[in-house]
C-alpha cells in the first residue's frame, strides 16, 4: 500500500466531511448578511446538506450500476468543489441552499464509494484512515473557521477554502481500480424487510447517534458556546476541533475493542450512556470547563459503537446484507434534516439547553434498547 493511496483515501474523507463543519463558525455573518433566522441557517447547514447526503445513500443502487468506484470518487471531488464554489459566489440565500445540497451529495458519494476503495486498496487499516479523515475534516473546518471568524475574514473565503480542500484528492486518484461496490438489493424489497424488523430499528438508533448526531453538533456547537458560554469563536472552534479529534480516536479504538471480543451491547450501552451524560453537561454548563468535560464524554461515547453499526448492519436483514447496511446509513443521515433547524429555533428562543437534553435522551434510548445487541451472537 503506497503513501499515495493513504493520502488519497485520507483526503477523500477530509475534503468531503469538511462540508459538515464549515457553516457552524460563520453563523453570525450569514444571519447578518442575509437577514435570516437561526432556523434558516439550520436548514442550510444541516437539513438540505443531509438531504444531499441521504440522497446518495438511497440512490446507491442506481449510482453503483452506472459509475465505477474511481468515477464515483472523481464525481465526489467535483461536486464538493462545485457546491462550495457556488456558496462562495452566490449573492442570494437561495443560492446557498441549492449549493448545500451539492455539498451534502459530495459527502454521500464519499460514504458510498470511499469505503469500498479504501477496503480494496488497504484493508481495514485504510478504512480506519478513511474514517479518521472524515472526523478530522469536520474538526479542522470548525477550528479554522472559528479562527477566521475572530479575525474578521469574510464568510465567502471560508467556502472558497472548502472548495479547494474538497477537490484536493482528485490529482491523487488512480486511473482505474479493481474495487467494486458491493451488490445493492432493490430498495423496495429492503424497505419491506426493514419495516417489520424491530432489530433494524433498534440498530438504527445506534446509527443515528454515531453517524448523525455529530453532524448536528458540528452545525451548532460553536455558535452555542459563543452565545451561551461566552467563549470567543476561536476558542469555541478549538473546543469543537477537540471533540471531533477525540471522536476520530474513539472510532478507531472502538473497532479495536470489537475485534478483541468486546460485547456489542457493552459498547452501545456504555458509549451512548457516556454521550448522553455529555449532552446534559453541555446543557447546564456551557462554560469552557463544562464544554471540555462534555466533549470528552460525547466524543468517546458517540464513537465507541461506530463499528457496531457496520458489524451488525450487514446482518440485521440477512436476505439483504448490503442493502440493509445502506438503508441503516441513509435513514441515519436523514435525522439531521428536521433536527438541525429545530435546534436552531430552540437556540434562538433561549431553549438550547432543552434541545441538547432532548438529543441526549434520544442517544440514551438507543443505548438502552441495544444493551441486548440487535443481532444476537448466535446470528453473527
Amino acid at each position: 500500500m503506497s503513501n499515495r493511496a493513504r493520502a488519497c483515501v485520507f483526503l477523500i474523507g477530509l475534503g468531503s466531511a469538511w462540508n459538515a463543519g464549515n457553516v457552524g463558525p460563520i453563523v453570525p455573518q450569514l444571519v447578518d448578511d442575509f437577514d435570516v433566522s437561526l432556523s434558516a441557517v439550520g436548514l442550510l447547514s444541516g437539513s438540505l446538506f443531509c438531504v444531499g447526503v441521504a440522497s446518495a445513500g438511497y440512490g446507491g443502487a442506481a449510482l453503483s450500476e452506472r459509475l465505477s468506484v474511481i468515477a464515483g470518487l472523481r464525481l465526489c471531488c467535483l461536486v464538493c468543489f462545485a457546491g462550495n464554489a457556488l456558496c462562495a459566489m452566490s449573492p442570494v440565500f437561495a443560492g446557498l441552499l441549492f449549493a448545500r445540497l451539492l455539498s451534502g451529495l459530495g459527502l454521500g458519494l464519499a460514504f458510498l464509494f470511499g469505503g469500498v476503495y479504501a477496503r480494496n486498496t488497504g484493508g481495514d487499516k485504510l478504512v480506519g484512515l478513511f474514517g479518521a479523515g472524515i472526523q478530522l475534516g469536520v474538526a479542522f473546518a470548525l477550528a479554522l473557521g472559528g479562527i477566521m471568524e475572530d479575525a474578521g475574514v469574510d464568510w465567502r473565503i471560508a467556502f472558497a477554502l472548502s472548495a479547494l480542500i474538497g477537490i484536493s484528492a482528485l490529482p491523487l486518484l488512480p486511473r482505474r481500480s479493481t474495487a467494486e461496490v458491493p451488490k445493492h438489493e432493490p430498495i423496495g424489497e429492503v424497505f419491506e424487510q426493514a419495516a417489520t424488523s424491530s432489530r433494524f430499528w433498534r440498530l438504527e438508533l445506534v446509527a443515528i447517534a454515531s453517524f448523525s448526531v455529530p453532524i448536528v453538533l458540528g452545525a451548532w456547537l460553536v455558535h452555542y458556546l459563543v452565545t451561551e458560554g461566552g467563549l470567543t469563536a476561536t476558542v469555541a472552534g478549538l473546543v469543537a476541533f477537540a471533540l471531533f479529534g477525540i471522536s476520530a480516536f474513539a472510532r478507531d479504538y472502538g473497532g479495536q475493542l470489537l475485534a478483541r471480543g468486546a460485547g456489542h451491547g457493552v459498547l452501545s450501552l456504555g458509549g451512548l450512556s457516556l454521550a448522553a451524560a455529555g449532552f446534559v453537561v453541555l446543557a447546564i454548563e456551557p462554560s469552557l470547563g463544562g464544554a471540555l468535560v462534555a466533549i470528552v464524554l460525547m466524543g468517546v461515547g458517540l464513537s465507541l459503537p461506530y463499528a457496531v453499526v457496520y458489524d451488525e448492519g450487514v446482518r440485521v436483514i440477512p436476505e439483504s446484507p448490503a442493502g440493509g447496511l445502506g438503508l441503516v446509513q441513509a435513514i441515519a443521515n436523514t435525522f439531521p434534516i428536521p433536527v438541525t433547524p429545530l435546534l436552531g429555533a430552540a437556540l434562538a428562543a433561549g431553549n438550547g439547553d432543552a434541545g441538547w437534553i432532548a438529543i441526549g435522551a434520544t442517544v440514551l434510548l438507543g443505548g438502552l434498547l441495544n444493551a441486548r445487541p440487535a443481532v444476537p451472537p448466535a446470528a453473527r
